[in-house]
């Protein structure tokens, strides 16, 4: 059995605002956001997570941080792995890092996991029931879009997995997808890493709304479109707000999973962010009034503390 512990959120502007030099220059959006060079990594400002489970007759800790997936109970690797060559049985925690490992390599897990943004323990047992059947032969009803034996491996991360290492390790498959971007290498997962993005960036859109009064549908029903955009190009924003006719269409790229989403920055003082440009500095959505409603557009605005909540400046 896994158990699962999150540290409380520690906000981007917390941990990274030290490491930004001062006194920068404002520069157009466009070139701005070409020009941006993050100075810190992607991981930084995303919390820990660490989880137990029974291993060799012992509960044995999992950690994830700073990116990295880290066996705490087993400091000599080799040695185990020397021994599993010989024969001898993989432990457990071996075993779950070479899941880790593999789905870094593979992916095929974002299928199941970018279709829902918040854990939903039911669905997942439904999903454990599913997989097992899968590891019997007997029929394949989950990730029906890869080959058995490949949903099989891949399976095993959400069945395995508690919900908050799963986005971990989505985080990092989308990072480093990023780096590789156009190459071919993530075809068939692109878009599915569009839809995890989608399905995230609409949530936090309604949630953006709730202090806007321009339409009288409940923000919930408000279509919204989300595109991704390749690494480094400026994100947008479309649409309008109005009694009649309201939608949006936003374009981020693939780092805002990790950037922004997973940093808890999705949306800062009622505003959906973009894309954080450096570690005080984001694009958010500002809404301004047009023709009987409001239009959106993108605005540069500084991270800052309030009473403890971090805020736009």
């Amino acid at each position: 059995m896994l158990c699962c512990e999150v540290p409380r959120f520690r906000a981007l502007a917390d941990v990274v605002f030290r490491s930004w030099p001062g006194g920068q220059d404002r520069t157009t959006l466009a070139t701005m956001t070409r020009a941006r060079q993050p100075s810190v990594p992607w991981w930084r400002g995303i919390p820990a997570v660490r989880t137990s489970i029974d291993c060799d007759g012992a509960r044995h800790r999992l950690l994830w941080r700073r990116g990295r997936f880290v066996l705490e109970d087993h400091p000599h690797l080799d040695g185990e792995r020397a021994l599993v060559a010989l024969g001898a049985d993989v432990p457990p925690c071996l075993a779950m890092l070479d899941t880790w490992l593999g789905a870094l390599r593979d992916g095929g897990f974002l299928h199941e996991w970018a279709v829902t943004e918040l854990g939903d323990d039911t669905r997942q047992r439904k999903f454990r029931t599913s997989w097992a059947r899968a590891m019997r032969g007997e029929a394949q009803d989950m990730l029906v879009q890869l080959p058995l034996e490949r949903a099989v491996a891949m399976g095993r991360v959400i069945a395995g997995f508690p919900h908050p290492l799963q986005d971990r390790l989505a985080l990092g498959l989308a990072q480093a997808m990023s780096r590789s971007w156009g190459s071919g290498r993530w075809a068939e997962l692109e878009p599915v890493l569009g839809r995890a993005i989608a399905v995230r960036a609409r949530t936090a859109f309604v949630r953006s709304l709730r202090v806007l009064d321009a339409h009288p549908r409940p923000d919930a029903l408000v279509p919204f479109r989300c595109e991704l955009l390749a690494p480094g190009v400026t994100p947008s924003v479309t649409g309008r707000l109005a009694p009649q006719g309201s939608h949006a269409h936003v374009a981020v790229g693939p780092g805002w999973l990790a950037e922004v989403w997973g940093r808890g920055l999705s949306v800062v003082d009622d505003h959906l962010v973009l894309e954080v440009v450096s570690p005080s500095t984001v694009l958010a959505v500002g809404w301004v009034p047009a023709a009987g409603g409001l239009r959106p557009e993108v605005v540069e605005a500084t991270l800052s503390r309030l009473d403890g909540t971090v805020v736009l400046s």
